[in-house]
């Protein structure tokens, strides 16, 4: 399988880091992919992704993209008003760490918005891909995105209050609709302690570019499990993505070069 991608970042307006770099890297590996990126491009990010054949989408496709994304901004609004009200630390800790977990929930319903533009732009992608992905709320992303997914979780910024932890409760059935990718086995543990049920690999996010996987290269990255995986994941995986492994095992490419760098 070799399609197009669905691609997804959140941060893609933003200058410098992996956002730009990756986005671009993946596009050129998969010619025609949708870029979805709900709060714009970066301009320097914008013509290397048209040369590479990408569409690029910026507004929610859809009547629910587009409500979703809406409540995705009024609760970042919130969330930075009361991150000014409670800066101070004559506050309880509870009220300072309140505006940070209405962040999360900014940040699911915009993924939320983007899986469903998806889900309404490019039905036959070989992966739906969030390359930059919350920390928290993985099974609410996938529910009211109404999409299966892999998600790039590089660290965890906060932590799940109550209120927070409640949500994901009610959403974990939606838990099973996504494969989180961690970056090193630390940030795999860290979370595998909090969410337990949750499908997990451990791979690197750098993409070089300039190296080219070989064909034994690429079999060795394709998922290893006694029941078939994942369509969306098995075309990942075929474009070089890293193993099916669970959070708190080694890489099956230990020793070698990851297909993914």
């Amino acid at each position: 399988m070799r399609g197009p991608l669905v691609l997804i970042e959140p941060y893609a307006n933003r200058l410098g880091g992996h956002h730009q770099h990756t986005l671009v890297a993946l596009a050129q590996v998969r010619p025609g992919s949708l870029v979805i990126a709900p709060h714009g491009i970066a301009s320097e990010a914008v013509r290397a992704l048209r040369e590479a054949g990408a569409r690029l989408v910026t507004a929610p496709a859809g009547a629910v993209a587009t409500m979703l994304l809406a409540l995705s901004r009024l609760a970042a609004g919130l969330s930075s008003a009361g991150q000014r009200v409670f800066r101070s630390r004559r506050w309880p800790r509870r009220l300072r760490r309140a505006p940070h977990q209405i962040t999360l929930i900014a940040r699911c319903l915009t993924e939320a918005s983007a899986l469903r533009s998806a889900r309404r732009l490019e039905t036959g992608a070989d992966a739906v891909v969030i390359l930059t992905a919350s920390e928290a709320l993985h099974g609410a992303a996938a529910l009211l995105g109404g999409q299966p997914h892999l998600r790039f979780v590089h660290e965890a910024v906060t932590t799940e209050d109550a209120a927070v932890r409640l949500l994901g409760r009610l959403a974990r059935r939606g838990e099973q609709q996504v494969i989180t990718v961690y970056p090193t086995q630390a940030v795999g543990d860290q979370f595998a302690a909090a969410f337990a049920d949750l499908p997990a690999v451990v791979g690197a996010f750098a993409v070089d570019d300039g190296r080219r996987l070989s064909d034994a290269e690429r079999e060795g990255g394709r998922p290893r499990s006694t029941s078939p995986p994942p369509r969306r994941w098995s075309a990942w995986s075929a474009a070089g993505g890293p193993t099916r492994t669970s959070p708190s095992s080694t890489p099956p490419w230990t020793g070698s070069r990851s297909p993914c760098t």
